[in-house]
């Protein structure tokens, strides 16, 4: 399991750059593929998160749809950079990716949220638990 959340973690990493950046995550994995292949110093890039962020950007417009309609009030460009990548990662994998989809699944990123931005609102905690019902 270290190596899934690590995954998890690198592929956040991705989303997160992406958006800062203003381009496209899979521009990003690409750049950190690259640069893992060019620098030793670089972990490599594992399959898991080459899943999650491929995903993420396979499903990425359906995925934004449902974080905003669960969250009433609040729109995606007004969410926290984390926590909006958080619970776009987090749909991803409780929706598509076929052998996560478990309660402890949902508890998993909700918890991760709360832990890596525990002065953030309370409203992401809901929308994550919404999502996770979809």
């Amino acid at each position: 399991m270290a190596a899934r959340n690590t995954a998890r973690k690198r592929a956040f990493q991705i989303l997160f750059e992406g958006d800062q950046r203003g381009v496209g995550v899979q521009t990003v994995l690409a750049d950190w593929i690259r640069l893992s292949r060019d620098d030793t110093r670089q972990p490599p890039v594992s399959e898991y998160t080459m899943e999650l962020v491929e995903g993420y950007a396979q499903h990425a417009r359906r995925i934004d749809e449902l974080i905003a309609q669960y969250s009433v009030g609040w729109t995606l460009d007004r969410m926290p950079v984390v926590d909006r990548n958080i619970l776009r990662l987090g749909a991803y994998e409780l929706i598509w990716a076929d052998e996560t989809r478990t309660p402890s699944s949902s508890t998993r990123w909700c918890s991760w949220r709360r832990s890596s931005r525990p002065t953030s609102r309370p409203r992401s905690s809901t929308v994550c638990w919404a999502v996770s019902r979809t």
